[in-house]
């Protein structure tokens, strides 16, 4: 499996099985130092409380990510990237610590289902996963192990704050009017990376800098997907989306991003943005009117009368069904009444109307239906049997507007990776964190 097959692997799984932050970053494909009876050598690295990490968990992380992102693989990459690797595998620990002080585990149906998922959502057959790691000498119970630590973390947010989390009325409504307020202006769809300074863990300042600067001009020459390196290496809670920060108005992006978002073409990327905490990476990767309609998606309900002719019909029959045509349009009220009358002449009707999608219809019934309103019927057009009429029963007008069980979602959503990121901060505070070498 090549770096591109392996990146979109990676990438897609959010979605698909609920996992929070990079999914499958646990496992490495290198030649491992043995010892004379063929174990590998390793040694403690870390100690995170009660547990350990080793130099070869620490090699394997450090091989996947290279792996995934089409970073080069080189000694001096390795050696750049190991600071962040470690921090990650020590967040991993204290999920897994956490959940087991509060009695939380995964069963193994809850695993077997996530791997069994994954599978089904990039086309591989059963057992593809963890053929995937043998094939590029990973230990598939180290990549189970990765998967079982984010999905457990998933699991403990469930069951200790979901049911704290409120969403009324009042806050859904702020979220329209907002959207709302912003019709006619421009919107800009954002994806982030978020590179995170951790002095304690030895990542510094100038550490996410340097990274910075090499994801960037990988992601610039197409080396490497941003989606992908979002997906690895990011620290915020949109990693597990590969970055998307969804659609923005101006007043809604931060404001030590809006200048750069407003100065960026499309598809860019944009330098380095740093804070106090870390640094960002932008792409902007769509720019659109807020709340336009998009016509192309409007769904219309159509039904189609036919009033046949032979087809040697003299100019007099002609007349005199059009003049049936338009008699007929006079008197039909409704789109029932339609369906009556065009079964009663002989053109049988479904009992709702035919739904189409109005990018869908031919340029020049397109036209047509698009001077009519809902109930409307068309002048009587000319067709190779004879006449037909139509009739717009339903017109459903498409906007960007999201629905209110969207908002409610993004809501939730929005305060569940607070939360996380809340615990996860307390947690590495409280922590005995011993760095062995």
């Amino acid at each position: 499996m090549n770096s591109a097959i392996a990146a979109s692997l990676f990438r897609r799984r959010a979605f698909h099985i609920f996992v929070s932050g990079a999914l499958l970053l646990a496992t490495a494909a290198i030649a491992h130092p043995r010892t004379a009876d063929g174990q590998v050598r390793q040694s403690i690295v870390v100690i995170v409380n009660e547990d350990a990490i080793t130099s070869f968990d620490i090699q394997q992380r450090v091989s996947m990510l290279l792996l995934t992102t089409g970073l080069q693989d080189t000694a001096d990459e390795r050696e750049r990237l190991t600071p962040r690797v470690t921090q990650a595998l020590i967040d991993e620990r204290l999920k897994l610590q956490e959940a087991r002080r509060l009695g939380i585990s995964l069963t193994q149906e809850e695993l077997d289902n996530a791997i069994s998922g994954l599978e089904r959502q990039n086309g591989l057959a059963a057992g593809g996963v963890p053929e995937f790691a043998r094939q590029n000498n990973i230990a598939p119970e180290a990549l189970f192990g990765q998967i079982r630590a984010d999905l457990t973390w998933q699991k403990l947010l469930a069951q200790t704050e979901r049911g704290d989390i409120r969403i009324d009325a009042d806050q859904i409504d702020e979220v329209m009017s907002r959207i709302e307020a912003g019709e006619g202006q421009t919107e800009y769809h954002l994806a982030e990376i978020v590179l995170l300074a951790d002095e304690r863990g030895g990542v510094s300042m100038a550490d996410i800098r340097a990274l910075a600067e090499r994801l960037i001009a990988q992601m610039r020459s197409r080396e490497a997907d941003f989606q992908s390196i979002a997906s690895q290496f990011s620290d915020s809670a949109t990693a597990a989306t590969g970055g998307d920060l969804g659609w923005k108005l101006a007043g809604e992006i931060s404001p030590s991003l809006v200048s750069t978002v407003l100065s960026m073409s499309l598809g860019s990327i944009s330098p380095p943005i740093e804070d106090e905490q870390g640094i960002r990476i932008i792409a902007l990767v769509g720019r659109r009117i807020a709340n336009a309609v998009d016509s192309n998606d409007t769904q219309v309900g159509l039904r189609v009368m036919f009033l046949r002719l032979p087809e040697t019909a003299t100019q007099a029959q002609v007349q005199a069904k059009l003049q049936e045509a338009n008699e007929i349009r006079t008197t039909i009220t409704s789109c029932d009444d339609f369906r009556r009358q065009a079964a009663a002449l002989g053109t049988p009707q479904p009992d709702q109307p035919n739904q189409f999608k109005f990018g869908d219809i031919n340029p020049q019934m397109r036209a047509i239906i698009a001077g009519l309103a809902e109930g409307g019927i068309s002048e009587p057009l000319p067709t190779n049997i004879g006449l037909q009429l139509v009739m717009v029963c339903e017109r459903e007008i498409v906007t960007n507007l999201p629905s209110r069980a969207e908002i409610r979602t993004s809501l939730v959503r929005e305060r569940i990776e607070t939360v996380s990121s809340r615990r996860l901060r307390d947690l590495r505070r409280a922590a005995f964190i011993e760095f062995r070498e």
